[in-house]
């Protein structure tokens, strides 16, 4: 073993990862066939929903979510937690 890697013992170490990171998408939807409630993000100027993602450090999803894109990225990160 190359003497620049560590090993580390003990009961206090957890593996995997400690953390997550939350991401939100603004998509346009509507039109025929589509149901659900749409609404409208003035910062994205986009007419219907948000997906909501929380990931791990990883990059593993653990939590997702969709909500009509004039709810906020907050609000909506914290109904995923």
């Amino acid at each position: 073993m190359p003497s620049r890697w560590l090993t580390v013992s003990g009961s206090d170490v957890r593996p995997g990862p400690t953390g997550c990171v939350v991401d939100v998408q603004a998509a346009r939807s509507g039109g025929v066939g589509v149901a659900g409630k749409c609404g409208y993000d003035p910062a994205r100027r986009v007419v219907g929903r948000k997906r909501h993602a929380l990931t791990d450090t990883d990059g593993r999803l653990l939590v997702a979510g969709v909500s009509p894109a004039d709810l906020h990225d907050s609000h909506g990160a914290i109904a995923l937690l």
